[in-house]
């Protein structure tokens, strides 16, 4: 094996001599939905499992990467879509759990079950909206995460960007200085600072893997949080809060127009997804479309609705499938399948 990795449901493999690979043995395997051969790479189409068949196969024979291998644009922009996926994962459970509580607050309020002006309806919208309110911190533990520094460090700069002090000046309008230079008075609470929070994480941790590097490990707990902490605030505020803020800007020009026909721009990304998914450039589009969307509106009124047109449409012809067909391998896989599909 000259090299191997994964996407989100294929093993990618590339072989130092194609001849010893034997398609129709890797197809007979248990939970193997098929193979195909692209851009020079054996593709096992595995699915969900694809991420622990991986894990399993470097905890026996470690990281296999071509050191020779030439990175293209697919391949750079693969690599930010999985990082964005793995910043943006863990924080779904929360935000979807924190949405259907609101949901069902607000339909037992409008059936009078409850008075949206209660306590008891205050605490428990308050308390689903802080996955919102908060969401810096959950994209800061999944990027440190995937990039393999310490969590509560990302999370702890995170806090900084919303300090109650820094909120006072924002809400109050009150010009504030750092350092002599003057500080852009930027909310970094809920969704919409989706920008600022994923660039600050993947500085934060690269800055404190850098300074693992450098630092003596009989003080590294206590220099490394410090000069963390004590450098990436004044980095947030001065240069990259300003600097994605301005980008937002620039980014909701074209998102508005999206968002506007969205009408016949739905429709299009629903059809397309499947075709995406098949080339396995699903994550890169999902992610980046979703990211824009989050950072502009808070929410994602594009790719969240397509996707579950694509999964309707996936789920609806699988189960035909399951219907139609004799084979009983094929039968269980299409209903377990199509079933998942409708409720992904």
């Amino acid at each position: 094996i000259k090299d191997i990795s994964h996407c989100a449901t294929r093993l990618r493999i590339v072989l130092k001599n194609d001849g010893l690979y034997d398609a129709e043995k890797i197809k007979s395997i248990k939970g193997v939905f098929g193979e195909i051969f692209a851009t020079g790479q054996h593709q096992v189409i595995i699915g969900d499992d694809v991420k622990d068949v991986y894990a399993a196969f470097v905890d026996k024979y470690g990281e296999i990467k071509d050191s020779e291998k030439k990175r293209g644009i697919k391949d750079i922009l693969s690599s930010i879509g999985d990082f964005v996926g793995a910043a943006i994962g863990p924080a779904l459970m929360p935000m979807v759990g924190s949405g259907i509580i609101k949901a069902i607050l607000i339909v037992l309020a409008n059936f009078g079950v409850i008075s949206a002006e209660s306590s008891t309806y205050m605490l428990i919208y308050g308390a689903a909206d802080t996955a919102l309110y908060f969401f810096p911190i959950l994209i800061a533990a999944g990027a440190a995460k995937k990039l393999g520094s310490n969590q509560y460090i990302a999370m702890f700069v995170a806090f900084g960007m919303m300090s109650p002090t820094l909120l006072g000046y924002v809400e109050a309008g009150t010009a504030i200085t750092l350092f002599g230079f003057n500080v852009p008075l930027i909310s970094y609470t809920t969704c919409a600072a989706f920008l600022p929070a994923i660039l600050t994480a993947y500085v934060t941790a690269k800055f404190e893997l850098l300074l693992r590097k450098v630092i003596p490990q009989v003080i590294q707990m206590i220099a490394v949080p410090t000069i963390v902490v004590f450098v990436m605030i004044p980095v947030t505020l001065l240069i990259i809060g300003p600097a994605t803020n301005f980008l937002a800007e620039l980014i909701a020009i074209p998102c508005s127009g999206l968002v506007k026909y969205r009408m016949i721009v739905l429709p299009l990304l629903a059809t397309i997804n499947a075709v995406l998914i098949m080339f396995g450039l699903h994550q890169v589009t999902f992610q980046t479309i979703f990211a824009i969307m989050l950072s502009t509106y808070g929410f994602d009124p594009i790719m969240m609705p397509s996707y579950l047109c694509t999964h309707i449409a996936i789920g609806a012809t699988v189960i035909a499938v399951a219907i139609k067909t004799k084979d009983k391998n094929l039968k269980g896989i299409g209903f377990s399948t199509g079933i998942a599909m409708w409720f992904a």
